[in-house]
């Protein structure tokens, strides 16, 4: 199983509330399997955060979510490491959070000792809390995308994916919109626009530029029937071509989450992107997105 998720998001859509919402349904599934462990029942409360419209050399200009704890990589750091290096880079980033030393925990839970190939906690238990994975992201000039990004004069680029794909087992999650006409599809767009309120052209041509994004985004549906008298099949597929098939068969290492659905509550949405983890679903799933949706309004 994947221990690493990385989380594409164009234009920085809706990626913090996926990025806290991903963590938290893997610690809580730690939570929930060492709900008698006084240290790892603690780990998805040790995971936080602060609402804020700027972190660092960030200012986006609204509210945003911002994690105790997260990985971001420039594309050109990926795609420049050996494979080697990556694997080792992703371990050290899963191993810190895996025994919750990277979120603020008290390490003094896990000691160094080592029985049976693993490491013992301070009572003498294994000390592998099951956590089944991290995530992270990478950064180009357009956000934290490893795709397209959505509009028509974009130039596609599988470096990034092509490298994760074959010398890791991450797997890889593509933020999109079900319904690209969704009040949630608006509402990004008003936060992106505020990021971009210094720029001159960009205000005199917002709304040619929503129409742009929002023509290629989202899913487009084809019917076909074989003949009078058959039934039409209708099926839908993503407009922004995401890796979703390899070899023609779907891929289990791909998933394209309709954030407008996660945003709604959907529960099949909420599980299939729990099997995605594989993990269920979070008692706290529904409180986290309402959470979201109260302290990030525009």
């Amino acid at each position: 199983m994947a221990k690493y998720f990385c989380i594409s998001s164009p234009a920085v859509c809706y990626d913090d509330l996926v990025q806290y919402y991903v963590m938290k349904q893997l610690l809580e599934d730690v939570a929930v399997a060492k709900a008698d462990d006084a240290y790892y029942s603690q780990m998805a409360n040790d995971f936080t955060k602060t609402v804020g419209t700027q972190s660092g050399s960030d200012n986006w200009g609204y509210n945003r979510y911002i994690p105790s704890w997260k990985r971001q990589y420039a594309a050109g750091t990926i795609t420049g490491f050996t494979d080697d290096q990556l694997k080792t880079q992703l371990d050290t980033d899963f191993n810190s959070m895996k025994y919750g030393v990277a979120i603020g925990s008290s390490a003094s839970h896990v000691t160094t000792a080592l029985a049976d190939g693993g490491i013992l906690d301070t009572e003498g238990d294994p000390a592998d809390p099951g956590t089944k994975g991290t995530v992270f992201q990478i950064v180009n000039t357009n956000g934290p995308s490893i795709h397209q990004e959505p509009y028509s004069n974009a130039t596609a680029s599988t470096a990034v994916f092509d490298k994760l794909y074959t010398a890791t087992d991450v797997k890889f999650i593509y933020i999109d919109f079900y319904d690209k006409f969704s009040t949630h599809f608006d509402t990004w767009w008003n936060k992106l626009n505020l990021t971009q309120s210094g720029d001159s052209t960009w205000q005199t041509n917002k709304a040619d530029y929503k129409a742009d994004v929002r023509n290629n985004m989202g899913t487009q549906s084809f019917s076909s029937d074989e003949g009078p008298g058959t039934d039409t099949k209708t099926w839908s597929t993503w407009t922004m071509g995401y890796p979703t098939h390899n070899s023609g068969a779907l891929d289990s290492r791909v998933y394209v989450l309709p954030i407008d659905k996660l945003l709604d509550k959907d529960a099949t949405t909420m599980s299939e992107l729990a099997t995605f983890l594989g993990v269920n679903v979070s008692t706290n799933a529904n409180n986290i997105i309402d959470e979201y949706k109260s302290f990030t309004t525009v």
